[in-house]
């Protein structure tokens, strides 16, 4: 992914690092600081996928827009790339932001305004 990130203009200084727990003390301790953001990797089930249709139906979808908005949000609509979704969510809000490069921000610029809805990726 940090190879992917630099090709797409990020600061050389921005990177990804593998975590390989999230509550063990001496293994987070090879996490580099700061941390930006933390990308989840896990398989995912039918029985996954239709529990969170099933605990989603009720909620609205996210209609926020504008740089008033605490966080860009990008809806996935292609399967399977929850990695390039991870990683523009990731570079795209917080501090990360300060990292990004003219062809990562022509995406953040062009979709600051849309709904997330209409943000097809």
């Amino acid at each position: 992914m940090t190879s992917l990130i630099h090709k797409l203009g990020l600061s050389p200084t921005f990177s990804f690092h593998d975590v390989f727990s999230i509550d063990d003390p001496d293994l987070l301790a090879f996490v580099p600081r700061p941390a930006s953001a933390l990308l989840l990797v896990f398989p995912v089930s039918k029985s996954y996928e239709t529990f969170r249709m099933e605990e989603d139906k009720e909620k609205p979808e996210y209609e926020g827009k504008g740089p008033a908005e605490p966080v860009i949000w990008y809806k996935q609509t292609i399967r399977n790339a929850c990695g390039l979704i991870g990683i523009l969510h990731a570079v795209s809000n917080g501090t990360s932001r300060g990292f990004i490069g003219m062809r990562i921000y022509s995406i953040v610029k062009g979709t600051l305004l849309m709904n997330a809805n209409r943000v097809w990726i």
